[in-house]
C-alpha cells in the first residue's frame, strides 16, 4: 500500500508542476523533457517493488539462516550446520524435508562407508554425487558435491534442523618451509521439498535432485536464499603439510628404525633356529 501511495503522490506532483510551468510560458519542449525526468522516480519505484516482490516470492515467506562451523581437531573433523527457518505459518511446512548441497574441496573428503553406517543408524543421510577415493592425496583429487538430507523440527514459528557431517583432511604436498595449508569449504545450497506441492517461488528456483536418499526417483526442490555466518570464501580449515628441508633427516631416521627392526627380528629367528 505504501508503494502505491508514493506513486500517486509522485504523479500528482508532476501534474501540478507541469501546469505551473505552462502558465509561466516557458519553451514548449521543456514540459516534455520534464515529464520524462519526472517519470524516472516512478519507474524506479516500480522496478524496486518488482524486485522486492520477486525476492519475497522466491523465499515463499520463509526467512532462512544457516550457522556453520568446523568442529573437532586433527585430520578427522565434523562440518556442523544449524538451519533455522522463520515462517509466517509453520503448519504449512511441517511435512517438509530440507537438503544441503555441500561442495567438498579437493583438500577434504568424506568416507562413503562411514556415511552408509550413519544412515543405517538413523543419524545422518548424506550422499556423495560421485565416487570418492579416500586414499588419494590432495593433488590427485577434485572437488565434488554431497547432498545432506534432514527433516524439520518445529518450535513455535521456527523450523530448524541440526546437521553434523564427518569430513576428513587429505594429505597435501610438502613445501620448503612446512607449516599449514588453508582449505576453504564454500557455503552450501539450501533446498526444500514438501509432501504437498510447493506452488510459490520463481520457476528458475526449482531444481531436480534425488527425493530422500542416494538412489531412487528424482523430485523437484525449491532453492531458498539464506543468510549465514560463513565468509564468501567459505569456512577455513588449516591442514598441516610436510617440510621438505627435513627430508634427509626423516629418511635417515626411517632407515635406522627399519634396519634396526629387521636386525632384531633376524636375530630372534637365528637364535630360535639354533
Amino acid at each position: 500500500m505504501a508503494v502505491h501511495c508514493n506513486l500517486l503522490k509522485c504523479l500528482f506532483e508532476c501534474v501540478v508542476f507541469y501546469f505551473q510551468v505552462r502558465q509561466v510560458g516557458t519553451n514548449r519542449s521543456f514540459p516534455w523533457g520534464f515529464a520524462i525526468l519526472c517519470l524516472l522516480p516512478v519507474l524506479h519505484n516500480v522496478v524496486g517493488s518488482r524486485s522486492s516482490f520477486e525476492e519475497q516470492s522466491s523465499s515463499c515467506g520463509l526467512h532462512a539462516t544457516i550457522v556453520r562451523q568446523v568442529e573437532r581437531e586433527g585430520f578427522h573433523r565434523e562440518l556442523g550446520s544449524l538451519i533455522e527457518l522463520v515462517a509466517q505459518n509453520p503448519l504449512e511446512w511441517q511435512n517438509c524435508t530440507i537438503a544441503l548441497q555441500e561442495t567438498i574441496p579437493s583438500g577434504l573428503y568424506v568416507n562413503q562407508d562411514q556415511l552408509m553406517d550413519l544412515e543405517r543408524q538413523g543419524t545422518l543421510t548424506a550422499c556423495p554425487e560421485t565416487f570418492v577415493d579416500v586414499e588419494a592425496s590432495q593433488w590427485h583429487s577434485e572437488a565434488f558435491t554431497v547432498l545432506v538430507y534432514s527433516a524439520l523440527q518445529t518450535a513455535h514459528n521456527l523450523l530448524y534442523a541440526h546437521l553434523r557431517m564427518p569430513i576428513h583432511l587429505r594429505y597435501h604436498a610438502p613445501t620448503e618451509s612446512g607449516g599449514y595449508a588453508a582449505v576453504f569449504v564454500p557455503p552450501p545450497k539450501l533446498m526444500i521439498r514438501c509432501s504437498n506441492e510447493i506452488t510459490c517461488g520463481r520457476k528458475d528456483s526449482y531444481f531436480s535432485a534425488p527425493c530422500d536418499g542416494c538412489s531412487g526417483p528424482q523430485c523437484s526442490w525449491l532453492q531458498l536464499p539464506f543468510s549465514t555466518n560463513t565468509p564468501k570464501d567459505g569456512l577455513r580449515v588449516m591442514v598441516p603439510v610436510g617440510n621438505k628441508s627435513l627430508l634427509s633427516i626423516v629418511n635417515a631416521v626411517t632407515f635406522l628404525v627399519t634396519g634396526g627392526g629387521c636386525l632384531y627380528i633376524l636375530s630372534i629367528l637365528v637364535s630360535t633356529w639354533r
